[in-house]
């Protein structure tokens, strides 16, 4: 494993260590945190673009609520530092979902060749533009990703890729976000939709649980401390399910 010598002890019996993950043709910077007796990891994607500054520290809550049930978590930059700030005057990476989900895959096949992460099975977590570099990624990984959650995604930018998804996905919405709502019910529906054999069949395998969650009262993702008390407990309670 590529990382600093930065490790702490935590009330999980885990390693908290920062590490340098392989997106492919990138190295990002994440964290990893593997308490003992962990049986999954949950991988929490992000980036700090636009006004999404704050997302590491509520995931960061999230993932210590993982941590506590027993799952390891690895949060993850999707971007470079000197990506991000590229962004602020071209835009670039913002939306882009070929370069977004190239990352999620080489996430992936990092955490599946490192020998502190190969044998646990993967979850995803993403919020926002970050939910949906997941759903197109996940064709070409569906065998080794177990489950994901996509909180507040941009359906919009993976519609195409959301019938071939086969693994239990649970999507998280504001509830005063009316017009994403509408979105989200097409999304739901779309998910595993696909009628081709192979995809229809390892669909039945794992099971069709597809659901839509909303959240009450808020108009935005992390909008206050009882919301994000609300999505830790769907999260731990949905990867606990299927991983």
């Amino acid at each position: 494993m590529n990382h600093n010598n930065t490790s702490t002890g935590n009330s999980t019996g885990g390693n908290e260590q920062q590490v340098i993950v392989s997106g492919g043709a990138v190295q990002l910077e994440g964290i990893l945190n593997i308490p003992v007796g962990a049986r999954a990891l949950i991988v929490f994607s992000y980036d700090r673009l636009g006004n999404l500054e704050n997302t590491p520290n509520y995931l960061h809550i999230l993932a210590a609520m993982c941590q506590s049930a027993g799952l390891a978590t690895l949060l993850v930059n999707l971007l470079t530092p000197e990506e991000e700030e590229l962004d602020k005057t071209t835009l670039f990476f913002r939306e882009n979902i070929s370069v977004l989900h190239q990352r999620v895959i080489g996430i992936t096949n990092w955490l599946l060749e490192n020998s502190d992460t190969q044998g646990l099975g993967l979850g995803y977590f993403g919020t926002g533009v970050c939910a949906a570099p997941h759903p197109a990624g996940l064709p070409l990984t569906a065998y080794s990703v177990k489950s994901i959650i996509a909180f507040a995604p941009k359906t919009d930018l993976v519609h195409t890729y959301l019938p071939r998804i086969v693994a239990p996905t649970l999507i998280i919405a504001p509830e005063k976000n009316t017009q994403a709502l509408t979105a989200y019910r097409t999304s739901i529906a779309s998910i595993a939709s696909d009628t081709n054999l192979d995809t229809v069949m390892r669909a039945r395998r794992r099971g069709l649980a597809n659901t839509l969650e909303i959240i009450p009262g808020v108009q935005n993702a992390f909008e206050n401390n009882q919301a994000v008390n609300k999505v830790g407990e769907l999260t731990t309670g949905w990867f606990t399910r299927f991983l």
